[in-house]
């Protein structure tokens, strides 16, 4: 059952750092208001808006960007992620959809995650490279921007999805009985389990801080040093890294990447 749309327009668009749960998030809020959906890498790929959707482009908040938003009437959400479940989610994602080369205009650099391990040399450079911080710093410069209904956090939505997208209604409006429903029922057909199932597995474990399975704490501990001011906006640690060998991360990593 969706719900009508009561807010001044139905146009959300869900801005964060490429794997911090954007799709998941989309098809629960698609599902929720029955409005159409669509991903685009650039605001230029978008030929016509409908007159409701929900838009998926992970943007930095450009002036180009606020204005797009702001004259097309969106209400803008973003999703914040542990940076190194991000990291290991874009390694194993990089293994089965070409298109993250087109992420913030290639600015990341995902692609060269292909064939890559978790103890690769490949792995260990991208964990530190430029390419990768573009890819955090998204959310982070969305936080000061949003408000505190239109900031989330993917820890709190695997822990309480109900909870988490009833920010998006007003406590008046939450009031009625078949919205806390209609959340329940949402979060039901819209499991990660069924994203895990596309082709290009855009789905994968969405587990938290299932980091700490793959990197070991001196990683942990440079990619911090490098991307401070993004674990710091958000609030995030490396206090559960622990020493792992090589030999424990490929045993775990090739019995789960798929």
């Amino acid at each position: 059952m969706s719900i009508d749309v009561k807010f001044s327009n139905s146009r959300f668009a869900i801005v964060s750092s490429p794997r911090s749960g954007n799709t998941w998030f989309r098809n629960m809020i698609s599902d929720l208001f029955g409005l159409p959906q669509l991903a685009v890498h650039r605001i230029d790929n978008v030929s016509e808006l409908p007159d409701s959707v929900v838009l998926q482009f992970h943007t930095y908040p450009t002036k180009a960007a606020l204005e797009f938003f702001a004259v097309n009437g969106f209400r803008v959400l973003a999703i914040a992620r542990h940076p190194l479940d991000i990291l290991m989610s874009v390694l194993h994602f990089s293994q089965h959809e070409p298109q993250v080369e087109n992420w913030l205009d290639g600015e990341t650099g995902a692609e060269r995650l292909l064939g890559a391990s978790p103890t690769s040399t490949a792995f260990y450079d991208y964990a530190l490279s430029t390419g990768f911080s573009h890819l955090l710093n998204v959310t982070p410069q969305w936080k000061g921007i949003l408000e505190f209904d239109s900031f989330f956090f993917y820890e709190n939505l695997i822990a309480n999805p109900q909870a988490e997208l009833s920010k998006l209604w007003s406590e008046e409006t939450l009031a009625q009985e078949n919205i806390a429903q209609s959340i329940e029922e949402a979060v039901d057909r819209n499991s990660l389990d069924r994203l895990a199932r596309e082709s290009n597995h855009h789905g994968w474990k969405g587990l938290v801080n299932n980091w700490v399975n793959y990197i070991p704490a001196s990683l942990a501990q440079e990619v911090l040093q490098r991307n401070s001011a993004a674990f710091d906006e958000l609030g995030y640690s490396v206090d559960q890294a622990k020493e792992l060998s090589n030999s424990q991360i490929d045993l775990k990593w090739l019995s789960n990447k798929l």
